[in-house]
C-alpha cells in the first residue's frame, strides 16, 4: 500500500502532512525525507530533523494553502500565518 507524503484538501484550502515543507519549493519536488522528519532549516535553508528553536520551517512557509502539520512536539502548539503545529505531545 503506497500512502500519500501530504494531502492537499481544494475544498478546505489546506495541506496536511507529517513534518513539513520547504518554503520555494513546488509540492510536487519536495523531498519524501523533508515532509517525514523535518522540523527545522538551517541558515542555509535546508531542512533538518533538529529542533533549532529559534528555526521552525513553520515561519518560512508563505503559503497560499496553509499548512497543518506534527512531528514537533517540543515546541507544542505553533501557530504562524499560514502553518498550524498541531503536535503537543498528548
Amino acid at each position: 500500500c503506497q500512502l500519500p507524503y501530504f494531502i492537499s484538501s481544494l475544498d478546505l484550502g489546506k495541506l496536511f502532512v507529517h513534518a513539513g515543507f520547504q518554503a520555494g519549493v513546488k509540492l510536487a519536488e519536495q523531498h519524501p525525507w523533508a515532509m517525514m522528519t523535518m522540523r527545522s532549516l538551517l541558515a542555509d535553508g535546508r531542512a533538518t530533523c533538529r529542533g533549532l528553536l529559534k528555526m521552525p520551517w513553520a515561519n518560512n512557509w508563505t503559503g497560499p494553502q496553509t499548512v497543518y502539520f506534527g512531528h514537533d512536539a517540543a515546541r507544542g502548539l505553533q501557530i504562524h500565518p499560514h502553518a498550524m503545529g498541531l503536535d503537543t505531545g498528548c
